[in-house]
């Protein structure tokens, strides 16, 4: 597997992913506003990941300073492809890529609604740190690298 900044080539298989009722739910919709966002975005980026020459999952990443940590925004797998564990392999390339090695803390927000996102979180040692509230709606999971 490797990875490489999302492209607008690669938009059209990406946006046919979200025909998929369950990852558009909880990642939707998929439109040009948010291909426009994440071209042009220069707090965050979106990375494409790769088996062979097939795209097989997305990404989304940023740095948050405030806590120095990366946090992950979302995390799309080709729904054809749901179950291999490439979420998994997607995640623990990025957590060892060089580029991102300065921090060791990551972070990820996971929607309550989102069941699958939660359990795949919690199954990689990812520690939920925090749970919705009235100020966030959100989980926050956490996981510290070794150094």
């Amino acid at each position: 597997m490797h990875c490489r900044p999302f492209l607008r080539d690669d938009f059209a298989e990406y946006r046919s992913w979200y025909n998929d009722p369950q990852l558009n739910k909880q990642l939707g919709p998929m439109d040009e506003e948010w291909l426009e966002y994440v071209l042009n975005d220069s707090d965050g980026e979106q990375l494409c990941f790769f088996e062979k020459s097939r795209m097989v999952a997305v990404v989304g990443l940023a740095e948050d300073p405030h806590v120095g940590a990366w946090v992950i925004s979302d995390i799309a797998v080709n729904p054809a492809l749901r179950g291999q564990g490439i979420g998994r392999r997607a995640l623990e390339l990025l957590l060892k890529h060089p580029r991102y090695q300065y921090q060791r803390v990551w972070q990820a927000y996971v929607m309550e609604d989102n069941s699958a996102a939660r359990i795949f979180f919690a199954r990689l040692g990812w520690l939920c740190v925090a749970e919705p509230g009235a100020e966030d709606p959100m989980y926050c999971y956490r996981r510290i690298l070794d150094e």
